[in-house]
């Protein structure tokens, strides 16, 4: 079992990532995501990240933390939510919804 949590660097770099934390603490990898990482959620099989800079949400293997890949969604993504079958993205500046 693992804890998934992202961030960046500074506000100035453009190096944005999740890390996955054993549940002792240790860090188990750090994965490159997308521009202003706001937002993450464990499907039972994935992790999605929601890159409010980008306006996209990237999948990562839970396992390798490998890239799945990445897709826009709308304007500032900031909360996910999964919810039996589907990852659900609120976009803050676009103001909807979206079901992935």
């Amino acid at each position: 079992m693992a804890v998934w949590q992202r961030g960046q660097t500074s506000e100035l770099m453009a190096a944005f990532y999740a890390t996955c934390l054993a549940l002792n603490g240790a860090v188990v990898g750090t994965y490159a995501v997308e521009t202003a990482p706001a937002g993450i959620v464990f499907d039972g099989r994935s992790i999605w990240v929601a890159n409010s800079g980008s306006n996209t949400v990237t999948q990562l293997d839970c396992i390798t933390g490998q890239l799945i890949g990445s897709s826009p969604v709308g304007n500032s993504p900031l909360g996910l939510c999964f919810a039996g079958t589907a990852v659900w993205v609120a976009n803050k500046t676009s103001n909807n919804l979206l079901r992935r």
